[in-house]
């Protein structure tokens, strides 16, 4: 099945994006850094099984530490917190915790996987 389309409405921090099956609570932060071209998002499917949908979105975009903790321990029981790290390091997403990583996690993470890159030559 290919991408499906999705519309956007609503105000405020949040925007709701519909899709043929779900309705998804986005952060506008979250929204930003979705692939979207010409109205369909391309590999987010995922994110209507995430158990982040279960809290309010500024509890994965924490303050502090303790927020951080609180955070990752939500992540570790949901099924596509792999996925959701991976289109975090993808897409290069900065902020926020992102299958169970903090933003220096992942940066830490994505320097790692350049290292241990082969060397095109």
């Amino acid at each position: 099945m290919g991408p499906r389309a999705f519309s956007l409405v609503g105000s405020g921090l949040v925007k709701i994006v519909k899709n043929y099956t779900h309705t998804l609570s986005v952060p506008y932060t979250l929204l930003a850094t979705m692939n979207f071209h010409k109205g369909v998002a391309m590999g987010t499917e995922w994110m209507a099984d995430g158990k982040c949908r279960e809290y309010p979105a500024g509890t994965f975009f924490p303050r502090d530490g303790i927020g951080v903790i609180r955070a990752q321990k939500i992540c570790a029981t949901c099924p596509v917190a792999a996925q959701c790290l991976e289109y975090a390091l993808a897409n290069h997403v900065d902020h926020g915790v992102w299958g169970g990583k903090s933003e220096r996690e992942r940066r830490r993470l994505a320097r790692s996987r350049r290292r241990s890159a082969p060397n095109p030559s």
